[in-house]
């Protein structure tokens, strides 16, 4: 009973910090030698404490607002947090990746060439088809 107590002590504040994923909570709550993970969680949740929809989100709007990234990108890292392809799914659009690739564009195609702008896209994630439309959209040539 005193690991459980102590273990949910650490979670709570471990989750004040930030959102957290599910995932996170699990693998966190394993390193402090929780025996009772399932039970854990299933208070957390009814607790409204864990919820990946919302961790999703908030995840995607501060890696948008931080640095713009493009879906792969973000998806790869919701993956690695443990969200399931649904909730990716449903929350990286077309218009959010868009959007991020035009801010870039227009950040950065003061100091770079043509060139080192696709590059530096192609890095950020990018598909070069994209790049190469929405580059001639904007009218940014060699």
């Amino acid at each position: 009973m005193r690991k459980k107590l102590s273990s949910l002590s650490k979670i709570l504040s471990f989750i004040a910090l930030r959102p957290r994923s599910e995932s996170e909570i699990r693998q966190r709550l394993i390193e402090y030698g929780a025996t009772d993970l399932d039970t854990i969680i299933s208070e957390l949740k009814a607790n409204q404490l864990i919820n990946d929809q919302f961790f999703a989100e908030w995840f995607v709007d501060s890696r948008v607002r931080s640095n713009q990234r493009s879906n792969y990108q973000l998806r790869r890292e919701l993956q690695i947090k443990g969200i399931s392809e649904e909730i990716i799914n449903n929350l990286l659009s077309t218009e959010t990746q868009n959007q991020s690739l035009l801010n870039l564009i227009h950040k950065k195609s003061r100091t770079l060439s043509r060139e080192k702008l696709l590059k530096y896209l192609l890095g950020k994630g990018f598909s070069y088809s994209q790049i190469q439309a929405k580059l001639d959209e904007i009218g940014i040539s060699e």
